[in-house]
C-alpha cells in the first residue's frame, strides 16, 4: 500500500467500520485523503462573548445577526489560524473554514479523532445522532470527527472560540424499489408480458434519447444495472435536475421494454429544437418525446428540425396527447403513440385518458399510429415510477386514495402516473429491439420501415372510447390507430 492510500496508524474507527474500510480500496483511499487534510470551521469569538455554538436551536430571524463576527475579530482568527499552521480555505460570514493534516489538527484542538460514516449505526457521543442505516458507506459518506463532540471549545486564543467539525449531509434519495400500493397497477414485468416482449432481445447496442423535463440519477436505475445517462449540454447544463419529475419517471418505460439499451436523457431546451438536435448529434437511433403543443400548433423551425432528423435516419416518436389535439404527435412522419388500458383481469381497451383524432392540419392523418399502455381517468395513476424526490409530480400525486392519489409519499421519489407520456417510451424501447435484431442481420432500417413494422404487427383493440369519446371500432381506428404494440410479432417481421 502506497503512502497516498495508507491509513494513519493512530486513527481509530467507529464501531464495525474498520474492516469495511480496509477491505475496500476506494474507502481506504478516501480515509487516507481525509487524514491528509482535515477540514473544520472556526467559530469566531463575539465581542459580547456569547458563542454562536451555544445558540443551537435559539437562532431566528430576529437575533441571528447579533452573532455575526465583526471583520476585526475575524481577521484576528484568520491570523491565529495561520500562525498555528492551518490553511485558510474561506473566510465566511459567520465562520472561517480551515484545514490541516490530522496530526496538526489533533495538536491544535487537543482532541482524539476517529473515522465515521454517515448512515451507519454507532453509539459514540459525537456522531450517534447521525446514524440511520446499516448500509455500507460510499467514499463521500466518510469523515473524520473528534471522538467526544463535533464542537470543541478552542484554547488557542486569537479570537478563535470553537473548532466545529460538520459531517457531510445525508441526501434524501428514494428507495431503489417501488413502494407497495393497494390498487391495480403494472410494473416492468407486466409491461413486458402485455406487450409480448420476448427474452431474446433487450435493445443492446441501440442508443435511445429521451427529451424531457430533466433526468435525476435515481437509485432505481443504477441498482438494476440500467445504462442511463443524463447529458449536459450548453442549452441545458443541468440535465440531472428534474424539478417537475416527468423525465426521470417516464424513462422507466424505455427500460421496461429494452433493459439493455443505452438511454441518454436530454433536458428540454428553449426553443425545443436545440434539445432535439443535441440528441441527434449524440448519435441517438431513437428519439422519444412525451410532449407537444395543443390544438395542433405547428412551429416551422421545430417542424423542419424533426423532419431533417428523421431524414438522417433517426426514428422519432411523439405522444399523441392526453385529451389534447397535439402536435408534433400529429406530424405524419413521426411515430405517434396513444394509450391502451389493461385491467386487473387482463382485458384490453382503449384508454379513456389518451388522445385519438383526425388531424385538422395534415389531410387524412389519423392520430395515433399505435399504442402503448396507459391508465384511465381521472388521473391515469397506473404505473409506479421513480422520480426526483419532492418534485412537482411527487407532491401533486402523493397520498390520498386511488384513483385521486397514488398512495405514496410526497417526497419519496416514487410517483404513480402514466398517460401517453409513459406509453411512448414503451414503444421506443420496442423500436430499440427491432433495430437490435436488424443490426444482427446486417440491416439498417429506415424510420419509414420501422413505422411500417410497428403498425403492421400491432394487435387490434376494439373496446372502449378514448379521451375524445371516439370508440375503438375496426382496425385501424381513430381511437387506437392500428392497436397495441406487439413486440414479438414486430420482431418476427424484421
Amino acid at each position: 500500500m502506497t503512502e497516498e492510500t495508507s491509513i494513519p496508524q493512530d486513527l481509530s474507527f467507529a464501531a464495525g467500520l474498520e474492516s469495511t474500510v480496509r477491505s475496500s480500496e476506494s474507502l481506504t483511499k478516501a480515509v487516507s485523503q481525509l487524514g491528509r487534510q482535515v477540514r473544520m470551521t472556526i467559530a469566531v469569538a463575539n465581542r459580547n462573548r456569547e458563542p454562536i455554538q451555544k445558540q443551537r436551536g435559539l437562532l431566528n430571524n430576529e437575533n441571528f445577526s447579533a452573532f455575526k463576527p465583526d471583520e476585526e475579530m475575524k481577521a484576528m482568527a484568520v491570523d491565529r489560524a495561520r500562525e498555528l499552521g492551518l490553511t485558510v480555505v474561506r473566510s465566511g460570514r459567520f465562520g472561517v473554514t480551515v484545514e490541516g493534516p490530522l496530526e496538526l489538527v489533533k495538536e491544535v484542538s487537543g482532541a482524539d479523532f476517529f473515522v465515521q460514516a454517515m448512515g451507519r449505526p454507532d453509539q459514540s457521543r459525537s456522531t450517534s445522532n447521525f446514524a440511520s442505516a446499516h448500509t455500507p458507506p460510499e467514499p463521500d459518506d466518510l469523515f473524520i470527527a473528534p471522538t467526544e463532540s463535533l464542537s470543541l471549545e478552542a484554547k488557542v486564543g486569537g479570537a478563535i472560540d470553537h473548532f466545529v467539525f460538520t459531517p457531510p449531509p445525508i441526501y434524501f434519495a428514494p428507495a431503489q424499489s417501488s413502494p407497495s400500493v393497494g390498487y391495480h397497477n403494472i410494473n416492468t414485468g407486466d409491461i413486458r408480458r402485455i406487450l409480448n416482449v420476448p427474452q431474446d432481445y433487450d435493445g443492446s447496442g441501440v442508443r435511445v434519447a429521451v427529451v424531457d423535463t430533466g433526468f435525476y440519477p435515481h437509485p432505481y436505475y443504477a441498482a438494476n444495472g440500467l445504462n442511463f445517462r443524463p447529458i449536459s449540454t450548453p442549452s441545458a447544463p443541468r440535465a440531472d435536475v428534474d424539478q417537475e419529475g416527468h423525465g426521470t419517471a417516464i424513462t422507466y418505460n424505455v427500460f421496461a421494454t429494452a433493459p439493455g439499451a443505452e438511454v441518454l436523457g436530454f433536458k428540454q431546451s428553449r426553443p425545443p429544437q436545440d434539445a432535439l438536435e443535441d440528441a441527434a448529434d449524440a448519435g441517438a437511433q431513437v428519439i422519444t418525446c412525451s410532449w407537444g403543443y395543443p390544438n395542433e400548433q405547428v412551429f416551422p423551425i421545430i417542424q423542419a428540425t424533426i423532419l431533417d432528423i428523421i431524414r438522417d435516419g433517426t426514428t422519432v416518436l411523439f405522444a399523441a396527447g392526453n385529451g389534447h389535439y397535439a402536435w408534433p404527435g400529429s406530424q405524419p412522419e413521426v411515430v405517434s403513440i396513444g394509450g391502451v388500458f389493461s385491467d386487473a383481469s387482463g382485458q384490453l381497451e382503449v384508454s379513456n385518458y389518451a388522445s385519438g383524432f383526425m388531424s385538422s392540419v395534415f389531410s387524412g392523418r389519423r392520430i395515433p399510429d399505435l399504442c402503448g399502455l396507459c391508465g384511465e381517468k381521472p388521473k391515469a395513476i397506473y404505473i409506479v415510477m421513480p422520480t426526483q424526490p419532492g418534485n412537482q409530480m411527487d407532491k401533486a400525486l402523493s397520498g390520498g386514495s386511488h384513483p385521486y392519489g397514488d398512495e405514496t409519499g410526497n417526497a419519496d421519489g416514487w410517483v404513480g402516473a402514466s398517460g401517453t407520456s409513459s406509453a411512448t417510451p414503451q414503444v421506443a424501447g420496442i423500436v430499440a429491439l427491432i433495430l437490435q435484431k436488424a443490426a444482427q442481420k446486417g440491416r439498417k432500417l429506415s424510420p419509414a420501415e420501422v413505422h411500417g413494422i410497428l403498425t403492421s404487427s400491432a394487435s387490434a383493440i376494439t373496446r372502449g372510447r378514448n379521451s375524445m369519446g371516439i370508440p375503438a371500432i375496426g382496425q385501424p381506428n381513430v381511437a387506437t390507430g392500428w392497436g397495441l404494440v406487439d413486440a414479438a410479432t414486430a420482431l418476427a417481421m424484421v
